[in-house]
């Protein structure tokens, strides 16, 4: 059941490269109060979750915020680029773009993070060795896997383009390439792939090259995903993505023993 439902998670995280054009991303109603509480937060902060009846402390990164009890618009993306086989449970935006959000000002968000899981899952508790049987899978077929999920994400985002767009907006994403497993440990896999999207903004034709890391953990016998998403202009920003879901996936592990 894991190793099946990938295709359907790979693609409702690359879909949310929508949020890289920030058309829909205007504040809705945020205040002042918390926005100046999360431009603190430089250091490692973490919020109150759920997996079935699972609790988690979900690690919010430094740098980031998660803006979508505040800002209504955020809120709308991410769960209107889940899956409904999947549950949202976070999105970090960097505090720039919260900032540029919270005074009604277009986020750049040319980096992001975003926390699923897998709803079918959430009560049942995955055994070390189906994790492991799941990551042979992931492993030896995962460009397959994200070229049966294309489809899927190309008509999510129509829909939500026909839903939230403005009049002579489109968004096309492109052939989506694996990079393969990038880094493998006893409790996560970490599977790179490489995609761009052409985005046509009234007059303006866009093409945004993106790279998206998607983690997937066993977090407390539960599994969590959590996807990095970059604009991928270089070889560094491939890094960050791996280097950012590396410390998030430990920090995870440290907060929830």
């Amino acid at each position: 059941m894991f190793a099946v439902s990938t295709k359907i998670l790979f693609v409702t995280g690359m879909a949310t490269i929508l949020l890289a054009l920030g058309n829909y991303c205007r504040a809705q109603g945020a205040q002042a109060s918390p926005v100046q509480s999360s431009v603190q937060a430089q250091e490692w902060q973490y919020f109150d979750g759920n997996v079935g009846t699972q609790a988690l402390k979900l690690p919010v990164p430094p740098g980031f915020t998660e803006p979508t009890s505040e800002i209504a618009g955020f809120k709308t993306l991410g769960e209107g680029f889940t899956a409904k086989s999947n549950r949202l449970l976070a999105l970090y935006i960097s505090l720039p773009d919260f900032r540029a959000a919270a005074i009604n000002n277009r986020p750049e968000l040319s980096r992001y993070f975003m926390v699923q899981t897998l709803r079918v899952m959430e009560e049942e508790k995955l055994p070390l060795g189906m994790f492991e049987s799941s990551k042979i899978l992931l492993k030896t077929q995962s460009q397959e896997l994200f070229k049966m999920g294309e489809s899927e994400g190309r008509a999510r985002i129509d829909e939500f383009v026909q839903n939230y767009g403005k009049a002579g907006e489109s968004i096309k994403l492109g052939e989506v390439k694996s990079l393969g497993v990038l880094d493998e440990q006893p409790h996560s896999i970490s599977i790179g792939a490489v995609t761009q999207v052409q985005a046509q903004v009234a007059d303006r034709t866009v093409n945004i090259p993106i790279v998206i890391l998607t983690n997937i953990i066993r977090l407390k016998e539960r599994i969590v995903y959590f996807y990095a998403y970059s604009r991928y202009t270089e070889k560094g920003d491939l890094d960050w993505s791996l280097e950012s879901s590396k410390a998030w996936i430990a920090k995870a592990i440290e907060m929830n023993p």
